[in-house]
């Protein structure tokens, strides 16, 4: 489908607004410019070609975003003013921004300077975060959205307008796909799109700015291929600062949870000309490690789930360690049924010291060591409890080397006649079977380093949610909360962190399980909602409203979560003068996000009010 021929200069559009003249074209659609007769103002109108197929449904679906986008409140953002239909056209009015488009000053003037590129970033991260806020993702921001005024601020245009132009797609399967180059690859695959695809569609706009082009699809007018590693604009302009390259890089990766958490934080990384370390990123093996009695997914590094644990709650006093088995073949084969029975890659270090019985598997109770002990000996592991009392017993071999050698240097040393010697060697010696002992009680396998295990009830809520979450970004983003999460535990331990912290910790990341659970259930309602075939252009009365809200709820929370994850981050990253004070960020992250989950519930009961008839089926 084509651009329509358009409208002749002076046509009166809706008994009020007069063509002046033509501004732009699209694929699909014409921009002129307009003078409203009612209010003497320069506006411009947005003229949008609709299939006939689907004019009445996307007529509905744009109405209803273009009320939810004029709530915002931005300097930034291009609001549009009204609907407007002329006879067979569909036209926004919004308003008129004097100046031209990115695409166009980059075809005019060529790539931009990379600290105009920065102050841009900034203002275009800055007008995502405030329409994020509000549950508006903008679907397709490129650089023809991008507008820049007289004074050369950035001003972001067509919020509402990018899944319309998308729905004409839905019904004309031979068309090509017009200016999808910008698109995530998580929107290509068909999953619906949240704050993190804006993100990445930014750090595309920075690339075209800083190059002049994007990189390479497998054919025109298609994006790029994804990159685990996203796009690096220095391998085509080397004079790019690398802070600017390693912040586009990120914000293009093909994995969301790997991209900047939000629009926010990339602009702040723009405006401070550094990146954050987001540390490690292998993210789920960490932090759903499974129980190792039951099984279960998301026990946060305890060993033993809470629907595991002892009934009077019994201390963790007993080591659990394999006995190393005898032959190089019975070695290799016990090595390989401890990586199965653990998902530790065989050739870890950790692992392999455990399979020589250098390195405790697990510290638990002693009914629980007693089970454990059966259960690998069922699957051909020979094991053996050990009391904490007698761990001496079960010294690594590299402590008990040390100790010798520094034993024998010193009475070397004594019988070539330096007494003293002896004496000196035997504190080295203490110390390294001390070391080696300490080892032997802390650095197990499995489990947690800290003193201090995560609450029995935040366990068991992540234990609950995981299974039930299965696939999809409930889930991913749940596990991105729980690796951050874990690690600040881990330092709120080791510091002089409150107990206070601590539980503003826990009830963060209980609220974080809430609003995992709560998106999975939007998405299924989502799903529920969705047409299908001959059905498709004719929506029942309210579904469509109801669709755009539980839309816009549902990318409130994701930005809600994603807000969450990157708070915990910074609070991670920062050391506080205070104890107090982490209490005090710690709880703000926690309110914020509870109120988020509220108004995100009272948007929900209003779509369910809108559409108060059973879900429809495909058909």
């Amino acid at each position: 489908m084509q651009a329509p021929l358009g409208l002749p200069s002076g046509s009166i559009v809706a008994d009020r607004y007069e063509l002046t003249g033509e501004l732009g074209r699209g694929e699909r659609s014409i921009v002129y410019s307009a003078r409203d007769r009612q209010t003497g103002v320069d506006i411009a109108l947005k003229l949008l070609a609709l299939s006939p197929a689907t004019a009445h449904f996307a007529r509905q679906r744009l109405r209803r975003e273009s009320e939810i986008v004029r709530t915002l409140a931005h300097p930034g953002i291009v609001r549009p003013l009204e609907l407007v239909d002329h006879g067979s056209w569909s036209l926004i009015a919004m308003e008129l921004v004097a100046g031209r488009s990115l695409a166009a000053a980059v075809a005019a003037d060529g790539p931009m300077h990379p600290d105009g590129v920065a102050r841009l970033g900034v203002e275009i991260a800055e007008a995502l975060s405030a329409a994020h806020r509000c549950g508006v993702v903008h679907h397709d921001l490129k650089p023809e959205n991008v507008l820049l005024d007289a004074g050369g601020r950035a001003r972001l245009a067509d919020f509402g307008c990018a899944r319309l132009e998308g729905q004409a797609l839905l019904t004309l399967p031979e068309d090509p796909v017009a200016l999808a180059t910008y698109l995530p690859p998580e929107v290509v695959e068909g999953q619906i799109a949240d704050p993190r695809s804006d993100v990445y569609s930014l750090g595309l706009v920075l690339y075209f700015a800083l190059v002049g082009s994007v990189p390479k699809g497998q054919r025109p007018n298609l994006p790029p291929p994804p990159l685990a590693g996203g796009y690096h604009p220095r391998e085509r302009r080397p004079d790019v600062p690398e802070w600017l390259d390693e912040i586009v890089a990120r914000a293009t990766r093909a994995e969301p949870g790997h991209r900047l958490e939000t629009a926010e934080r990339l602009g702040r990384a723009l405006s401070q000309r550094s990146l954050e370390s987001r540390g490690d990123e292998s993210g789920e093996g960490r932090a759903l490690r499974v129980c190792v009695l039951c099984r279960r997914p998301g026990t946060l590094g305890r060993a033993v789930c809470p629907h595991c644990e002892d009934v009077d709650d019994a201390p963790a006093e007993h080591l659990v360690l394999v006995v190393p088995a005898r032959g190089r073949e019975a070695r290799e084969n016990q090595l390989r049924l401890l990586s199965e029975l653990t998902s530790i890659p065989a050739r870890q270090l950790a692992l392999r010291s455990a399979a020589r019985g250098q390195r405790a598997l697990v510290r638990v109770s002693a009914a629980h060591a007693e089970v454990l002990v059966k259960r690998l000996r069922g699957r051909g592991v020979e094991a053996r409890a050990l009391h904490m009392d007698r761990a001496w017993s079960a010294l690594p071999q590299w402590s008990l080397a040390l100790a010798a050698t520094t034993l024998v240097a010193g009475v070397v040393g004594a019988w070539a006649g330096f007494p003293l010697l002896l004496l000196a060697s035997t504190i080295p010696s203490a110390a390294a079977l001390l070391a080696g002992y300490t080892w032997m009680q802390r650095e197990t396998l499995l489990g947690h380093k800290s003193d201090v295990p995560p609450p029995a009830a935040l366990v068991r809520a992540v234990s609950d949610a995981i299974p039930r979450l299965q696939v999809g970004q409930g889930r991913k983003l749940l596990i991105e909360l729980l690796r951050i999460g874990r690690d600040l535990w881990l330092r709120l331990c080791a510091g002089e962190a409150s107990d206070g912290a601590r539980s503003e910790l826990t009830a963060a990341l209980l609220c974080g399980c809430d609003a995992a659970s709560e998106l999975a259930r939007q998405d299924g309602i989502l799903d529920a909602l969705q047409l299908h075939g001959e059905r498709r252009n004719e929506p029942p009365p309210g579904l469509m409203e109801s669709r755009a809200l539980y839309h816009s709820a549902r990318s409130r929370l994701v930005q809600g979560m994603l807000e969450c994850a990157a708070s915990l981050s910074r609070v991670r990253a920062q050391d506080m003068l205070e104890p107090e004070d982490e209490r005090r960020a710690l709880h703000a992250i926690c309110f914020e996000l509870r109120e988020e989950l509220e108004q995100v519930a009272k948007q929900a009961d209003e779509a369910s009010q809108l559409f108060p008839g059973r879900p429809l089926k495909a058909v």
